[in-house]
């Protein structure tokens, strides 16, 4: 008995939450993971780099948009799969602080992420360790850095898309 082909996968949509006062980190986002990355990924075969992105079956499309601290929870309710990128400076971090260690426990399946506008490096470094301890997976200080944060966002996304193709595969067997 043989069994019809496979339907294929449609792409996963993971989107990205960015809760800051400004658009820095927002602009930032889509720079490297949102519609203007094909500047930063490689050409596919035959393509001409930075021309058209190059993204895989089960690479993740990555959705950004601002969001209101107030709203983040809300936000989330619905989706399976969310990144939540944390504008943190010395006015909002207890608020945040408290926001991220909530979700963290409610929602370990999300990646939370922060940004950091400190005034002195000594600031930053205590702001960022007390937000890893609290769940956060990087610490971000400048537009920069988010060029090194993007490719994690997408392997994390992208390994447990690849689980989960594997797992409905063995269950269809």
């Amino acid at each position: 008995m043989t069994h019809p082909p496979a339907a294929p996968m449609p792409r996963p949509s993971v989107e990205l939450l960015v809760c800051e006062s400004g658009h820095r980190w927002c602009d930032t986002a889509r720079r490297f993971v949102g519609p203007f990355q094909h500047a930063f990924l490689s050409a596919p075969p035959g393509g001409v780099p930075g021309v058209v992105p190059h993204t895989g079956p089960s690479e993740p499309v990555i959705a950004v948009r601002a969001v209101e601290h107030s709203k983040v929870r809300a936000s989330i309710a619905g989706l399976p799969r969310a990144v939540i990128l944390w504008e943190v400076g010395g006015d909002n971090a207890v608020p945040v602080a408290l926001t991220l260690a909530q979700i963290g426990v409610g929602r370990p399946d999300l990646m939370q992420l922060i940004a950091i506008d400190a005034p002195s490096r000594r600031i930053g470094r205590r702001l960022a360790l007390s937000m890893m301890e609290l769940g956060a997976r990087a610490v971000v200080q400048t537009p920069e850095d988010f060029a090194d944060i993007a490719p994690l966002i997408r392997r994390y996304f992208q390994a447990s898309t690849e689980v989960r193709q594997t797992v409905r595969a063995i269950a269809a067997t």
